[in-house]
């Protein structure tokens, strides 16, 4: 609840802030000049790697026991150590960063699009095995 009127009493500043712009980092350079324009476009920037590196976290937790159990690899997760002497977390990493290095390079935003239409049936069939 302290985290909810936190963010709605900092939503509230921005928009009593900004009045009529349509985008705060107009408001940013009319209030503090090109130099403050740029502080708040680094903050914003790096206020967006975060989720970046929790969604590249998750993709590589998740992904370590599929190919574990697909390839029939023994071990455990130890996730606390580098070692490239057996499979192990590490390499999951890489192979989650070459994925999506490879996705980065698709010119074709049609795929992306029919991606997305896909992800909306598994939202709701995940949403009616919850209801179910």
């Amino acid at each position: 609840m302290l985290s909810f009127f936190i963010s709605y009493y900092t939503c509230y500043l921005v928009i009593k802030t900004a009045g009529t712009d349509t985008d705060y980092t107009d408001t940013l350079q009319k209030h503090f000049g090109r130099a403050g324009w740029r502080i708040g476009m680094t903050l914003f920037i790096i206020n967006l790697f975060v989720p970046i590196i929790i969604y590249f976290q998750l993709l590589a937790q998740n992904l370590f026991p599929i190919i574990m159990v697909i390839f029939g690899i023994d071990g455990k997760a130890d996730s606390n150590n580098i070692d490239f002497s057996k499979f192990s977390y590490t390499y999951t990493c890489f192979i989650i960063m070459g994925i999506l290095v490879c996705l980065t390079l698709i010119r074709q935003l049609g795929i992306f699009v029919k991606f997305n239409t896909y992800g909306t049936i598994f939202i709701v069939m995940i949403i009616l095995f919850v209801i179910y």
